[in-house]
């Protein structure tokens, strides 16, 4: 228990830290966390040395292993972010059509492309959807959604921020799109569980366009491991499940990482 305290405390103490420029009265903010820090760290150690024999060094060993494990999580997805990192590098600058695109016809078959941040991964799903179904479909949708979790539980304000953040980045995808030559559009909601979102936003898209397919992306890798397959690719197939017996067509396009993944082709 104090153990988490200590934790929690050294977090506000970071936090104070960072922030000291934003915050007028970070310093007494920060002192209370510090007081707090040094007193859950003197019972946390006075416990352990007391009761170091009767089985405090099994809680101090499970304590241990629990955060390395976490470490080796947020380690593994900071590597993943960096080889994301590396399409962003090489996908970014592609080069205009003969004609933009404008906005969707909804008569045309149209896909539905679910995307997070702006970046390499959802344009390499572009690409690969051109790749795939060359000349088939007419307009590409980006679908995101704004999530909200306990950093945005503040107020109005920080929850406005946050959806004007995803549509930006979904406003970067359509203008990329229409100066590839796609018919474009987009479409967010604001929400606390990302696949129910993404499911309401896909269903009312489907009564508006009738030709319509939805597609995810998929990390994978050319040895995939059970820690990757917990770590990663749930929501695009919680997603698919969800569209599928609505009686709706989703596909899930691989994104190949690593060094041995060959680059997208840009279109020509």
């Amino acid at each position: 228990m104090f153990a988490t305290f200590c934790l929690t405390e050294m977090g506000m103490c970071r936090f104070w830290f960072s922030t000291r420029r934003q915050h007028e009265g970070w310093v007494r903010h920060i002192s209370v966390h510090v007081l707090g820090l040094v007193l859950c760290l003197t019972i946390l150690v006075v416990m352990v040395v007391e009761k170091f024999g009767q089985g405090a060094w099994k809680t101090l060993v499970i304590t241990c292993l629990l955060v390395a494990a976490c470490g080796w999580v947020r380690g593994h997805y900071r590597s993943v972010q960096a080889e994301l990192r590396r399409l962003d590098r090489e996908l970014l600058d592609l080069p205009p059509a003969p004609r933009p695109g404008g906005e969707p016809d909804v008569r045309q078959p149209t896909a539905v492309l679910l995307v997070r941040e702006f970046g390499g991964m959802g344009i390499h799903l572009l690409l690969s959807l051109q790749k795939t179904f060359p000349g088939f479909f007419k307009n590409v949708i980006f679908v995101s959604v704004a999530v909200i979790d306990s950093g945005h539980f503040k107020g109005k304000e920080e929850i406005s921020a946050l959806r004007r953040e995803v549509q930006e980045s979904l406003d970067k995808y359509v203008e990329l799109a229409r100066r590839i030559g796609w018919n474009a559009a987009s479409a967010t909601t604001v929400t606390t569980d990302p696949v129910e979102g993404i499911y309401r936003v896909c269903v009312d898209l489907a009564k508006r366009y009738p030709r319509i397919v939805f597609f995810g992306g998929k990390l994978i890798w050319k040895r995939e491991s059970w820690w990757q397959r917990i770590l990663h690719n749930e929501t695009a197939y919680q997603v698919q499940r969800r569209l599928q017996w609505k009686g709706l067509t989703m596909t899930v396009l691989p994104l190949r990482t690593g060094a041995d993944a060959p680059r997208t082709a840009a279109p020509a």
